[in-house]
């Protein structure tokens, strides 16, 4: 079974990476060029231990990567961190997994990557999955069918990928619809087809009814927020807590401190100082439960059935993802954003008009009304 395939060029090295979280660099004067009829080289030593080979990518040290497993956790690390070591070994540790979970695939970001021509699976139909997108890519496996979310053009880097689900819950029980402010900081290097590794964004939300003035800090790429040095560790939180090396959110109040470990909500909220917790038991749900889950509310809203979803695009959907591509403006432009959501333009920064309506491919313009 091929797990992947890469153009390599002088001085590159191969990475591998296993489900069970191993991997290694390995110069790439190791693999010998063979005949036609040749059988191949070992690249990697499969045991029980590192479990079997899921991935493989030309790298030279420079790139970030992204390690995906099959319940959703990132892990990004700096690809010079991994070892160089022969290609008939099991490879280092990259990432500690529990007993259910795997590595699926990998992720690579950076600038300067490469992209070249590879054969079009025959499961696949590049023209229409590319659709709209003005910048017509030949096909790679180093686009699809999962890295992709790293591309401007297809999903706006780790904001687009994953900031919808991170912010979601804040957006809607502190009702951040309406105007902001969002600036960035700590931005690695980016080029016009990826986003960067690294970004912090700050948004400031002004008071509106009875909830008082809202700060939303997000911070990607950070390696593990447990040690590494650049990564603001919410307050409130005990100095032992161990945070999720993936993902997380703290929602940071007057009184004490919720922690969720994952990005989802799909665990449950732990409330700090362990005093308050009595007292939040006593809170009376607001929110009506989703009969079905959100799976089964989609199905009704296609069908038509039923109340209109807590989620739709017009009074939630839209304006959460305005808000959170809003801070890739602030990232792309390195400048602070005063964002007017009403009339869909920042104030005072002209220059962003061009680039909130995209080009789109000959022969893919949308009918627009």
């Amino acid at each position: 079974i091929a797990v992947g395939m890469d153009v390599v060029d002088e001085g590159k090295e191969i990475l591998v990476v296993t489900e069970k979280g191993f991997g290694k660099r390995t110069p790439q004067e190791e693999y010998r060029i063979q005949a036609r009829g040749g059988f191949g080289l070992k690249t990697l030593n499969v045991t029980e231990r590192n479990g079997l080979l899921v991935a493989m990518k030309a790298v030279d040290g420079s790139e970030d990567l992204m390690l995906i497993t099959i319940h959703g956790i990132l892990i990004r690390m700096d690809v010079n961190d991994i070892s160089i070591i022969g290609r008939s070994t099991q490879g280092v540790r990259l990432i500690r997994l529990g007993d259910d979970e795997l590595v699926a695939t990998i992720w690579p970001q950076g600038t300067g990557l490469s992209f070249p021509a590879t054969p079009v699976p025959a499961t696949i139909n590049w023209d229409v999955w590319q659709g709209t997108c003005a910048t017509d890519r030949p096909y790679n496996p180093g686009i699809h069918p999962f890295k992709w979310r790293g591309f401007w053009d297809y999903g706006c880097g780790a904001l687009g990928d994953i900031g919808c689900h991170s912010m979601n819950s804040a957006f809607w029980v502190l009702n951040l619809k309406g105007d902001f402010v969002v600036e960035s900081s700590k931005v690695s290097e980016f080029d016009e087809n990826m986003a960067p590794k690294r970004s912090t964004l700050v948004y400031d939300f002004p008071a509106k009814g009875k909830r008082c003035a809202v700060k939303v800090i997000w911070q990607d790429g950070v390696n593990n927020p447990n040690t590494d040095k650049d990564f603001v560790r919410p307050p409130g939180l005990p100095a032992d807590l161990q945070l999720n090396e993936g993902f997380g959110q703290v929602f940071v109040g007057t009184e004490g401190t919720i922690f969720v470990n994952d990005a989802y909500c799909g665990t449950a909220p732990i409330v700090y100082p362990e005093a308050l917790r009595e007292k939040t038991r006593a809170i009376e749900k607001v929110y009506p439960r989703v009969k079905g889950g959100p799976t089964q509310e989609l199905c009704r809203a296609v069908r038509g059935d039923g109340p209109k979803p807590i989620s739709n695009f017009v009074d939630h959907a839209g304006p959460l993802t305005e808000m959170v591509l809003v801070g890739n403006l602030a990232v792309r432009l390195g400048k602070k954003i005063d964002w007017d959501m009403e009339k869909m333009e920042a104030r005072g920064l002209p220059e962003v008009k061009a680039m909130l309506k995209r080009k789109y491919r000959a022969g893919w313009e949308p009918k627009l009304t």
